[in-house]
């Protein structure tokens, strides 16, 4: 199929802001993972953390209840083809705020927000132009096969 040079642009656009946003709320999301495996370990995930017993047989019922919440929610995303990124998105501000305290929740908010209404925006934003510059480039080629004819 014939691609302009603007679709192959605008599908270069939106290739990188479809990692991007990928990138952010998957990593974002294994940091908080790791990060409460080593709660358990009782490691510490970054000196910023206080001098504070976390994982108290309390907070590790909390954390396990979480967990499999998390995966039930997974699950229940793939099968209704939900969306996951938001879902993910609530269970690593949640991690950040058990991990972090609010320091660590307000940075994985200001992450959220800026995926959401940045990256994903101007990924959905290059998609739609995707579909629109390849009708016109449809448009260009039945335009020149008909002038080719005449």
């Amino acid at each position: 199929m014939y691609k302009s040079d603007r679709t192959k642009q605008v599908i270069r656009r939106r290739n990188v802001f479809m990692i991007l946003s990928f990138l952010t709320w998957i990593t974002t999301a294994l940091v908080m993972v790791f990060s409460a495996f080593s709660k358990f370990k009782g490691e510490t995930p970054a000196e910023a953390v206080e001098h504070t017993e976390l994982l108290s047989d309390a907070a590790k019922t909390l954390l396990t209840s979480l967990s499999i919440t998390v995966i039930v929610g997974i699950l229940a995303s793939i099968i209704i083809k939900d969306k996951i990124r938001t879902f993910i998105w609530m269970v690593s501000v949640v991690l950040s705020a058990l991990i972090y305290k609010s320091t660590g929740m307000y940075i994985v908010l200001g992450l959220w927000l800026v995926e959401e209404y940045v990256f994903h925006a101007l990924f959905k934003y290059y998609s739609n132009k995707v579909s629109i510059n390849k009708e016109i480039d449809l448009r260009e080629k039945y335009v020149s096969r008909n002038k080719r004819e005449a």
